[in-house]
């Protein structure tokens, strides 16, 4: 039995350490990307449950290479906005594009709903396009997820793995922190220096002119975030798999 860990590892995340039943608990486990193999790694070292040689980074199809890419920009005209995949996210995010858009009107805010959520479900329950109507700063995205990228500057998170591809497009992460949030979502928790905090609208025009100072910092998360998602080669592939016919 083998388990891929195909999306992003949060901190605090204890689905590690779940115990399956007999025949659904993986023999050996492949990874994503270096990071996360790294966190595998150490996670079984500590609490001695799996030898390490049976983990494996086997990479993955979200591998985002971007070889003469923009490096940050000067200043923050347009934001992107990324949820997760559950309404409740894209509740918490929407609502915050909204009051943005209001308190800040030279800045244009993009609306990007994950592909898993339906929009027009979404608007009836929530009445999203009655709130946003008015605010000619504020858009729902009908471009691809690149196209948004090479027309943003900043991307406002909370769990989506987004927001690696973000980086490595030149985009400012600013993670949205809500008050009284004692669960982290940020899938870029290992950046202690180079991710952004945001508990509110009032703090956003912090961030409005972060550049100078910031590159050593984002060369350092570029070097994070390339490793976050390797690229899957069918030599690789095929590698590791006869390592694991050989190990069983």
């Amino acid at each position: 039995t083998i388990g891929y860990q195909h999306a992003g590892i949060m901190n605090y995340q204890n689905i590690i350490n779940h115990n399956y039943k007999k025949n659904f608990n993986p023999d050996f486990i492949i990874t994503s990307g270096k990071n996360n193999m790294k966190h595998f790694t150490k996670f079984f070292e500590k609490n001695k449950k799996k030898n390490k040689q049976k983990i494996f980074e086997i990479g993955s199809n979200r591998y985002f290479n971007n070889r003469g890419g923009k490096i940050l920009f000067n200043k923050i005209d347009n934001i992107l906005i990324i949820p997760e995949g559950t309404y409740e996210e894209t509740k918490i995010l929407f609502d915050l594009s909204v009051e943005l858009a209001k308190q800040y009107h030279k800045k244009k805010f993009i609306l990007r709903t994950h592909p898993q959520i339906n929009i027009n479900h979404f608007s009836k329950n929530f009445l999203i396009f009655k709130r946003y109507e008015n605010l000619k700063n504020l858009v729902f995205s009908t471009e691809s997820f690149i196209d948004d990228l090479n027309r943003s500057n900043a991307v406002i998170y909370r769990g989506s793995t987004g927001v690696i591809t973000a980086i490595l497009k030149g985009l400012i992460p600013i993670y949205f922190k809500q008050e009284n949030e004692h669960l982290n979502l940020d899938p870029l928790f290992d950046l202690k220096k180079f991710r952004k905090h945001l508990k509110s609208t009032n703090e956003f025009k912090k961030f409005l002119n972060v550049r100078k100072g910031y590159f050593n910092e984002y060369k350092s998360a570029k070097i994070f975030c390339s490793n976050y998602f390797t690229p899957q080669k069918p030599s690789k592939t095929l590698g590791i798999f006869k390592q694991i016919m050989r190990n069983n």
